[in-house]
């Protein structure tokens, strides 16, 4: 037995349980739970306002009732609070038929200035408002953001993912709770609308009809391309350090289909991943530089993916800025037809914690390997003479991607931190770009 496929067996024996963060279900239509012209109970807070306020066993004694939104009656609330009120607190209690029936849930908020929500207790969505925890009720919103809804223009939309559906709603009364706040206590305008949205798995209606303004994600069924599946429990990826997650690749050749219920034939794994990219990293569509691991998750695992050389560092880049998506693929494949090594490239899907997010590139990254930059690893120790002969890696640019400036040019553009450099690394370091 090879140890690729030795790797996959004992990664899938010890990981499955892992995978069932990962739900393949997918959603037939999209119903309303949540209206933002729903009955609320609500109330502009206090100093003697109850913090348990969140909690779905909390009773509004004393709270006001009416219909959303909420704000100064400048047009888009159907309950006016006083004005001058920095802050209002609603909630809403709505029943979920069947939690099994639902593959997915978002969240669309519309507001000025800041807000925090709560499902059940547990908060899913903030902006606006700094620091952690239930911020106080006097606390003002950080930014100015203007509703959208009353310019024609969509609200924010928060998207929640299958494995976090089902750790937070419960069949039977759930409760979401909002709480909004303005910029300034003495603003002209203030706004609160929510709505909460359940994807369903099958043809039942249950709940009430989507707004006309609600754009549903894209649902990944099959696909020409291989489909990664990238599962982190939930996790979100940050840009450092890596988090534990498990990778499936489902390929089943050039030409033919692959389907999000085939099984994972090229490669299902242990791996640790982090965002990656300088300027890119501000892109709605991010990228992402993972290490394959054995069955020791400290411990890099090489192995072999769409017949590469084995090895344990990859990449999987998003070609957010090209939208043919062929830019880098076809730079690669030209540099290694001209004979000299260039990463080699796969066009695929991603599935990230059961969602899709798009047409990656899943590639090597450049680093010394005989199967990748095949030169001789420089030491430590290696300082003098013909030690200090061979190759070396380098790579040309900007002053913000750390490493040792070997030269700086004199020309520079008129962007900060945008002078061409040359770094370069001895090889038991960081390698950096092409063969020298």
């Amino acid at each position: 037995m090879n140890s690729s496929l030795l790797f996959h067996r004992i990664a899938g024996s010890i990981a499955l349980t892992l995978l069932t963060f990962v739900s393949f279900c997918q959603t037939n239509h999209w119903e309303t739970a949540v209206y933002d012209s729903s009955n609320w109970t609500y109330i502009v807070p206090n100093a003697s306002t109850p913090s348990n306020w969140i909690d779905p066993t909390f009773v509004p004694t004393g709270w006001s009732t009416g219909k959303g939104g909420f704000g100064f009656g400048d047009g888009d609330d159907l309950t006016t609070l006083p004005n001058g009120s920095v802050c209002v607190y609603h909630r809403i209690t709505f029943n979920v038929a069947s939690l099994a029936n639902i593959t997915k849930a978002i969240l669309n908020m519309d507001y000025d200035d800041g807000f925090v929500a709560y499902l059940n207790g547990v908060e899913i969505a903030r902006n606006g408002l700094t620091g952690a925890g239930q911020p106080a009720y006097n606390q003002l919103a950080s930014i100015s953001h203007e509703a959208a809804l009353y310019q024609g223009n969509l609200p924010d939309q928060f998207l929640f993912s299958n494995s976090q559906v089902n750790s937070i709603l419960v069949n039977g009364p759930n409760t979401l709770c909002i709480e909004t706040h303005n910029q300034t206590a003495n603003s002209s305008d203030f706004s609160s609308r929510a709505f909460l949205t359940l994807g369903i798995a099958d043809n039942s209606v249950t709940y009430g009809p989507t707004p006309t303004w609600l754009v549903t994600p894209i649902e990944l069924s099959t696909s020409n391309l291989p489909i990664v599946v990238l599962n982190t429990g939930g996790v979100t990826i940050p840009d450092e350090p890596k988090v534990d997650g498990l990778m499936g690749i489902i390929y089943n050749g050039p030409g033919v289909t692959n389907s999000m219920n085939d099984p994972f034939n090229e490669f299902y794994g242990q791996i640790a991943i982090e965002r990656r990219g300088s300027s890119s990293s501000t892109f709605p569509m991010k990228s992402y530089g993972l290490e394959t691991r054995g069955p020791d998750t400290n411990i890099n695992y090489n192995v072999s993916v769409f017949d590469w050389p084995s090895d344990n560092d990859w990449i999987l880049y998003a070609p957010y800025t090209d939208k043919a998506m062929i830019r880098n693929v076809l730079t690669y494949h030209i540099g290694n037809e001209m004979g000299s090594w260039a990463p080699r490239t796969q066009l695929c899907e991603v599935v990230l914690n059961g969602d899709y997010i798009g047409v990656y590139v899943f590639m090597e990254r450049i680093k010394q390997n005989p199967g990748r930059v095949d030169i001789d690893e420089l030491l430590y120790t290696d300082t003098t003479n013909n030690e200090l002969t061979g190759g070396y890696i380098l790579k040309v640019d900007k002053t913000t991607a750390g490493g040792v400036i070997a030269w700086n040019s004199p020309y520079t553009s008129s962007a900060p931190g945008n002078g061409t450099i040359i770094r370069w690394s001895t090889l038991g370091l960081q390698p950096w770009i092409w063969q020298c």
